[in-house]
């Protein structure tokens, strides 16, 4: 068995049970796949997220229903025995054990159990989540942009180092988050996100970390820990409210950190303001946006300048570097921001 015969298994699976740990490698895992599947427009399957110590089959078995074809099991290292006792219990069923977990591959496997342990199996050893991350960039040649999430699972079982395909493809694709030998605050908050978010919401939701990351994390975080949405807050409270071809703009109730989060996800100019609160006044009536700029695009023109010269034009304060910058505008001044911000984009694109 290899990652192209494993490949090709999973783009014939029918209805699908996914079980899968509830660490960062096996949260990757379950969200790779899931992205897999519903890529074959597969959306027949439900995930089920195990307590990283619960290795109990008769827990497992409880979730198994009749009508289901397929059982895939991500970085659960269920002993052997139980793996086999399984695999003939359900033996209408295709069992896939997908981990890196064993040393030995047992005896007698039965037929519908399909075994893929690469540690066992004599390949590079690397988290589930790269597994998943491979056997994805065998199906699809665009795949490349989920190597961050293949990224937050190697980190999480100390594997990164081991990975040179999705490090590789991790730079490619967030050079702002990884640049080759450190990644960056912006990925360790992140990862901090990932690790501790509410595991259901988190999968649940990955998707759209890709296309409305705003949709993602608001999610996300409602369902989460306290601690978490304390610490995530300003993108909790994320909202879009404006977006172009290259440039969107979201307000919060600050400007800085989602700013850059953001801006690490999209390919796009991101503005985040919110409001400016310095004064008892400003508390009350809203009359002033702090705000943040982020430019991680190929079009180049400096930030801080424009914020300057808009700011003197019209706003109060602000300047900045030449891919980040931030100030004060007044309120009713946003519209004329967005305006010339675009025409500037359209002239340096």
């Amino acid at each position: 068995m290899d990652y192209k015969e494993v490949a090709e298994k999973i783009s014939n699976l029918g209805e699908t049970l996914i079980v899968s740990d509830n660490d960062l490698d096996g949260l990757m895992s379950a969200s790779l796949l899931k992205i897999i599947l519903n890529e074959l427009n597969n959306k027949n399957y439900n995930i089920i997220i195990r307590k990283h110590s619960d290795l109990d089959v008769s827990t497992l078995e409880k979730h198994i229903k009749r009508d289901i074809n397929s059982i895939v099991l991500l970085d659960s290292p269920y002993d052997d025995g139980d793996l086999i006792k399984l695999s003939e219990n359900y033996n209408d069923k295709i069992i896939m054990y997908i981990d890196h977990h064993k040393r030995e591959i047992p005896e007698n496997l039965p037929k519908n159990l399909i075994w893929f342990d690469i540690r066992s199996l004599g390949f590079n050893v690397i988290s589930t989540a790269g597994i998943l991350y491979r056997i994805g960039k065998i199906l699809f040649d665009d795949f490349g942009k989920y190597s961050i999430l293949a990224a937050a699972g190697a980190i999480g079982d100390f594997m990164f180092k081991d990975d040179s395909l999705v490090r590789e493809d991790f730079q490619k694709h967030y050079p702002t988050m990884y640049d080759g030998v450190s990644i960056t605050i912006s990925f360790v908050r992140l990862i901090n996100l990932f690790e501790h978010a509410n595991p259901k919401s988190l999968v649940d939701y990955i998707e759209y970390l890709f296309v409305s990351p705003e949709i993602f994390f608001v999610n996300v975080l409602k369902n989460s820990k306290k601690y978490v949405r304390n610490n995530y807050r300003s993108l909790a409270k994320l909202k879009k409210i404006y977006e172009s071809e290259k440039f969107i703009v979201y307000k919060s109730d600050s400007s800085s950190f989602p700013s850059t989060i953001l801006s690490t996800l999209l390919n796009k100019i991101v503005l985040v303001v919110s409001y400016d609160k310095k004064s008892i006044l400003d508390k009350i009536f809203h009359r002033k946006y702090k705000l943040s700029i982020r430019n991680n695009t190929n079009i180049r023109f400096d930030c801080g300048v424009f914020i300057k010269n808009f700011t003197k034009k019209y706003g109060i304060d602000g300047g900045g570097h030449p891919n980040a910058a931030g100030g004060v505008i007044k309120r009713k001044d946003l519209s004329k921001l967005i305006e010339e911000l675009e025409k500037l984009i359209n002239v340096s694109y």
